[in-house]
């Protein structure tokens, strides 16, 4: 049974659970198997086995040949196959083993030796182990996976060497948010020249310098074709940016780095961004008090202790519900979990069992704070994938804050290839252009492509609803929504930041705080500093506090007294009254809208060299971003 496991583990597809399903049932089979050899073993003449019928006792015990015989017969009356007891004879024993000091021995005291059956078995186990490894091996490294539909993989050999034919540069220091704009770029006389004589400024131009932007152009660059990437910020990042006010790292928007994302690890260099960790856990605001939630993976103790009768934040079947979705997000690959059968993540957390209390004063705020939806109405594949992720990786703060990621990524470039406070107005498919606004109204020429790599409703707005038409094509039921990027409504947020001359007394550990009663605009809140020191000045902490939603309808003001009040009463008026405001971001647009149903797939080819990235076209996660930055790389390669 052993050896058709691993041969099924060898066989079976790179998507499948059925891998992981066979090693739990072989491990079971063997296991038993094992156990009954040992309490079996015993040298007693006076327990017999009249089992011509082949079973894992017999073939373990034994040793012998599958399908041998008994050399006895069983009593009159007792069917085949029936183990029973019978007096000790004189008659000579059959192919029983018993156990000895030196290992497997026969009744007559002689070795047992093996069969040729037991050593072709493990013939046939390690050529499978060895085709099993190989096979996941090759299917799970990124590089050898592609993710487009109609696009073939591009092996990371091929990409280093046709990009050490063209001299790509090293990577150069990180900088910052506005920093940015004082390096690479492109020269604008050199622009206006290739424009008036229609020449191309690089074989691909990619509008937007985000995390897809930046990480298409880095795929393409290292397979040797020369990227222009138009920025209308003053920095590259979009999204994902950090401001520098009074020596405080301020992150537009609280952000959290997550290690356990695989295209991030294949990207990024983590030492580089000098990763510091969060508290594997959470401090949950319930009736007036703090109540610790933690994983019992990497802090057994504490967890341990959410065990107790007198902990409000579920119950012990909500615990060890929490740890079986953990384990269950294990029986697919990334890619199927993203894939597989969707209802909304509250309605998913209600099928797997979860108290309402389990639901309202953890998940709504924790789920919340990660997908802008406290309502939890967001693709159940979404809660499969975060929970995934946060089983295998860390929860971290760059020590130079979140916009170090970016600009590793820029930083990865040639000189010269990104080119900041340069809005696009128009694109050209037929022609391969770009527009530029401003009087001069200048147009680039791309010599092969142009890959739009802006968030959905700009992208709506640069190429109308042929951005979506794909999404029609591969997932019908799913085109009234992508359609509808533009206008529907978006997940958006809150971010204010404080600077605090001390934290409140034993509230110093790098943890999240979230808020379990649902009652307060306040969402979850923690201090940065706490977790990266860099975030704050010498003898200054900074203090993060996140709301869902964007408050259109509440000016900064008002805001800000709404979140001292909830401060106040988590940490005591003097604390809150403590605190100097430093600076508000109203993001409306944090994610797109990714409630059922979802297409986490989307084609990133619209034709006649026109191409289209973003975590709209993924899912709304730094991986989806990175992703389909790499996606919308390949296939224009695949075209060329």
């Amino acid at each position: 049974f052993f050896v058709c496991v691993l041969v099924g583990m060898a066989l079976a597809g790179p998507h499948s659970p059925l891998p992981q399903l066979l090693v739990l049932a072989g491990a079971t089979v063997v296991g038993l198997g094992a156990l009954a050899a040992l309490l079996s073993a015993a040298p007693s003449p006076s327990a017999f086995h009249y089992a011509p019928a082949v079973s894992v006792h017999r073939l373990i015990v034994s040793g012998g040949p599958i399908g041998a015989a008994p050399s006895r017969s069983p009593p009159d009356g007792v069917p085949t196959g029936v183990p029973v007891r019978v007096a000790p004879s004189k008659q000579t024993p059959g192919p029983l083993h018993a156990a000895g000091p030196s290992g497997i021995r026969s009744l007559s005291g002689q070795p047992a030796a093996p069969p040729a059956a037991w050593l072709a078995a493990g013939v046939i186990a390690v050529v499978s182990s060895a085709l099993y490894l190989w096979r996941r091996a090759i299917w799970s490294d990124p590089e050898y996976m592609s993710l487009a539909d109609d696009v073939q993989p591009l092996p990371r050999y091929a990409m280093l060497a046709t990009a050490g034919a063209k001299g790509v540069g090293s990577s150069s220091p990180s900088v910052i948010g506005a920093a940015a704009s004082k390096r690479s770029s492109v020269s604008p006389l050199q622009a206006e020249a290739a424009a008036a004589s229609s020449t191309p400024v690089a074989d691909v131009i990619v509008v937007g310098a985000g995390i897809s932007g930046l990480c298409a152009a880095l795929a393409l660059s290292k397979a040797g074709k020369s990227v222009l990437v138009l920025e209308s910020g003053d920095g590259v990042g979009g999204r994902v940016r950090s401001d520098i006010q009074d020596g405080f790292i301020l992150d537009r928007g609280f952000q959290i780095f997550l290690t356990g994302y695989p295209e991030a690890q294949q990207v990024l260099d983590y030492q580089a961004l000098d990763l510091q960790q969060f508290y594997p856990g959470a401090l949950v605001r319930f009736e007036g008090a703090f109540h610790r939630v933690a994983d019992p993976f990497r802090k057994p103790v504490d967890g341990v202790l959410t065990l107790l009768p007198t902990h409000p934040i579920g119950d012990v079947l909500d615990k060890i519900r929490v740890g079986l979705l953990r384990l269950n997000t294990f029986t697919d690959s990334w890619d199927g979990l993203l894939a597989k059968e969707e209802v909304s993540t509250e309605q998913r957390l209600r099928d797997w069992g979860f108290s309402e209390a389990m639901i309202d004063r953890f998940f709504r705020p924790f789920l919340g704070g990660i997908f802008f939806d406290n309502k939890l109405r967001v693709s159940s594949r979404l809660l499969d994938f975060v929970i995934r992720t946060l089983a295998v990786g860390n929860n971290c703060l760059p020590a130079k804050g979140i916009g170090a990621v970016p600009e590793q990524l820029a930083g990865k470039l040639p000189s010269g290839s990104v080119k900041l406070n340069s809005e696009v107005q128009g694109v050209d498919s037929k022609q391969v252009t770009v527009t530029l606004e401003g009087g001069g109204q200048t147009v680039l020429t791309a010599g092969d492509a142009v890959i739009v790599a802006t968030e959905g409703p700009t992208a709506a707005r640069l190429l109308g609803p042929q951005a979506y038409s794909s999404a029609a094509q591969a997932a019908p039921d799913a085109l009234p929504q992508a359609l509808s990027l533009e206008t529907a409504s978006p997940n958006g947020t809150v971010c204010l930041y404080f600077s605090a001359d001390a934290l409140p007394a034993g509230y110093t550990e790098p943890i999240l705080y979230l808020d379990g009663e649902g009652k307060r605009g306040l969402n979850n809140m923690c201090f940065p500093s706490a977790v990266a020191p860099t975030y704050a000045p010498a003898g200054k902490h900074l203090v993060s506090v996140s709301l869902v939603g964007s408050f259109p309808d509440k000016s900064e003001a008002e805001l800000i007294d709404m979140v001292r009040k909830d401060i106040a009463e988590w940490f005591g008026m003097p604390f809150a009254t403590g605190l100097d405001f430093l600076r508000m971001y109203r993001i409306p647009f944090s994610q797109p809208n990714q409630e059922p149903p979802t297409n986490l797939k989307q084609s990133v080819k619209l034709g006649d060299s026109l191409y289209v990235c973003g975590d709209h076209r993924d899912h709304a996660t730094l991986q989806g971003a990175m992703l389909s930055g790499r996606r919308a790389a390949e296939a224009v390669l695949q075209d060329l």
